[in-house]
């Protein structure tokens, strides 16, 4: 049997309060009528204690309705200094006066140019476009840049209040941020990651063979992990891999060059490398649908 404890917000709480105390008041007007109904055939507000008692209680009928007509009863008036949002404007540019190039790295887990050569790609997608007459949105650099640090932070520092407070905007926005950029890079995949064509791998076949002395092949495969924020909901103990966390496994193969040519994701964090490879479209389909040639492989550790 499962327990639900409920929560209420501080308005809810607020509002019970009010509510049980309006209870209490009208049981003790409905008395007080009963106890003045032989002394007075008049208004029971007549005299000046009952004045005083039927002030109280519209009162506290008027401060229910303030309450219930506040949205957010609790929130100051002047939570945020909207005048420092993050200067993302000097952070990409190369003479930035506050990250050097090591330390936008550091903070956003990306090198400028990389950063540069991303935001041309998205910065047209159709959840960038403003509808209808709302809020304007922020430039997408720094959305983008949001992104990254989301991304790229673990454990409290990845946590939606901590970015807010680095870049000066509210949590919500940051959520909002995320599903955006998610979006328009996801958008991206099937331009940028392609099985290499036979030219390309034969140039690829002969680069790797000088550089390293492997002779035929065509890339280099390795599982990796992708640390989830939470445990999920369904099969969530799955999830719990080797290095105390939970994630999900990742096949991704790659040329070189670190061009990523293939990858296939999805599988609990505690499967094998091994079974997810086993089981994936490049193993079971290899001749069919991805012409390996006679000698040519993948390296693998």
């Amino acid at each position: 049997m499962t327990t639900i404890m409920v929560r209420y917000s501080k308005k809810r709480k607020v509002l019970r309060i009010l509510e049980n105390l309006r209870n209490e008041r009208s049981n003790s007007a409905f008395i007080r009528n009963v106890l003045l109904a032989d002394s007075s055939d008049g208004d029971p507000c007549e005299s000046s204690d009952d004045d005083l008692e039927c002030l109280k209680d519209m009162m506290v009928q008027s401060a229910i309705e303030e309450v219930e007509q506040s949205r957010y009863l609790f929130r100051t008036h002047k939570y945020r200094d909207r005048k420092k949002v993050f200067n993302w404007s000097d952070a990409v540019q190369e003479n930035s006066k506050r990250f050097s190039a090591d330390e936008f790295r550091t903070e956003f887990r990306m090198s400028r140019h990389s950063f540069n050569a991303i935001f041309p790609l998205i910065h047209q997608h159709k959840v960038f476009k403003k509808e209808g007459i709302g809020r304007k949105q922020y430039a997408v650099q720094l959305q983008l840049l949001v992104f990254l640090k989301r991304i790229g932070s673990e454990g409290a520092e990845g946590n939606d209040k901590k970015i807010a407070n680095f870049f000066g905007i509210s949590s919500g926005t940051v959520r909002n941020m995320m599903k955006k950029v998610t979006k328009a890079i996801l958008s991206l995949k099937d331009d940028v990651i392609m099985w290499p064509t036979a030219s390309e791998r034969e140039a690829m076949k002969t680069e790797i063979k000088v550089l390293y002395g492997f002779q035929n092949c065509i890339g280099i495969i390795d599982g990796t992990i992708v640390i989830l924020d939470k445990r999920p909901s369904y099969y969530g103990d799955s999830y719990w891999c080797r290095k105390q966390c939970y994630s999900m496994n990742m096949q991704v193969v790659c040329d070189h060059k670190g061009r990523i040519t293939y990858l296939v994701g999805g599988w609990p964090g505690s499967v094998h490398d091994n079974r997810a490879w086993r089981n994936c479209s490049l193993f079971v389909n290899a001749d069919n649908f991805f012409n390996f040639e006679e000698g040519e492989y993948l390296v693998g550790k």
